[in-house]
């Protein structure tokens, strides 16, 4: 249950090279992510650190699923991190 602590400082803390892969993970899957309580929390990182385009898929996902995000109790944590750490495209 604690893996996701593991993640989170991973994507932080190393080089985001070498966390690209869980970025690769959510790909066709990262609106679902986005409303699950922990991986909302992973996803949230990997928008934070690394960069666009290691996370465009997933931010073009997201934001095509934006209506449904923007009111669901994690989604939207998620789309607040979009905004922040997203570009101007």
């Amino acid at each position: 249950p604690h893996a996701n602590h593991v993640l989170q400082k991973l994507i932080a803390n190393v080089h985001q090279a070498r966390v690209r892969f869980v970025a690769e993970e959510f790909r066709g899957r990262a609106a679902a992510a986005a409303r699950h309580r922990v991986r909302g929390r992973v996803l949230e990182r990997l928008l934070e650190h690394v960069s666009a385009e290691h996370v465009g898929g997933l931010v073009e996902e997201l934001l095509d699923a934006c209506p449904l995000l923007c009111h669901h109790a994690f989604g939207n944590f998620v789309l607040q991190r979009v905004l922040e750490h997203g570009t101007a495209k």
